[in-house]
């Protein structure tokens, strides 16, 4: 989408044109998938461009949401949220409008997503994968939201995953070095701990229930570190990728059959039990 602009003052290009007035950068701009020789047109005082309504509202959240995310809590420093799957946490620019912060800026109008303004993430604490369901805490206070993400490695005393896999899994620890490509958002890949290279990952994973009729089983994740895709590319190295998660091999489903279930910060105990679908399965209240 693009909005008829006219400006006052020559420019050498359109990009110093919309930076007078945006704080969008030329990284980004590349981004928005106009041609080159769009941004360095020059600008005559008075002429009048379409420029994309990302560029103009770098930075900003729109109001419009795809998804109803439930609200579990407010409290004077936190909004705890359950994020439904297939929902982002956050956008990437103005026009995406299927993502938590969304829904956020619908209801709390921008105020509330004044915290860590030159950010996308503004008050999220951490992320969840598009389609990953579950818990996420957004920090209401700038200063509360700083001193908690650069110490959240330690702040947070357990994180806890709900996942049905395919096959029959027995409890076990599992402890890999995970390998990631150079592309952004490329597959993991999950090698021996005795491999010379990668990042450690460890998770311990307990048995909660076997479907025989469908060979699933529903597990309980303790995460450890909290490395993109760990807990599914894991799972997949033991051979039971999680149900739906067809980029590590599982069949597909109505959805991809990972929930954040809770995270304990400092003492503080945060949940979200709206485990969409995995009722199909298991019996969630036994």
């Amino acid at each position: 989408m693009k909005v008829g602009i006219c400006f006052l003052d020559s420019h050498p290009n359109l990009y110093e044109a919309i930076s007078s007035f945006s704080s969008v950068t030329k990284s980004q701009v590349k981004k928005l998938g106009e041609k080159k020789k769009y941004w360095e047109a020059p600008i005559e005082k008075g002429a009048c461009r379409d420029i994309p309504l990302d560029a103009l509202n770098f930075l900003k959240v729109n109001p419009v949401c795809e998804h109803q995310v439930k609200v579990i809590d407010e409290t004077n420093e936190f909004i705890v949220l359950s994020k439904p799957f297939k929902c982002h946490s956050h956008p990437l620019k103005y026009s995406d409008t299927n993502n938590v912060l969304s829904f956020i800026r619908s209801k709390w109008k921008d105020t509330t997503l004044k915290v860590n303004p030159s950010h996308y993430d503004r008050g999220l604490l951490y992320r969840l994968d598009y389609e990953t369901s579950g818990l996420l805490i957004y920090c209401k206070r700038d200063f509360l939201h700083k001193e908690l993400r650069e110490s959240f490695s330690t702040l947070v005393k357990e994180k806890t995953y709900y996942a049905v896999v395919e096959g029959n899994f027995a409890s076990r620890s599992l402890t890999h070095k995970l390998i990631y490509g150079g592309e952004k958002n490329s597959k993991a890949k999950a090698m021996d701990i005795s491999h010379s290279e990668g990042i450690t990952a460890s998770l311990e994973a307990k048995r909660v229930d076997h479907n025989q009729e469908h060979n699933l089983t529903l597990l309980q994740v303790k995460l450890k570190e909290g490395h993109r895709h760990q807990i599914r590319v894991q799972l997949a190295a033991e051979g039971t990728p999680i149900l739906g998660d067809t980029l590590y091999g599982a069949s597909e489903a109505q959805r991809l059959f990972l929930h954040c279930y809770s995270y304990s910060i400092e003492g503080k105990v945060f949940e979200d039990p709206h485990m969409d679908l995995f009722e199909l399965f298991f019996n969630l209240n036994s």
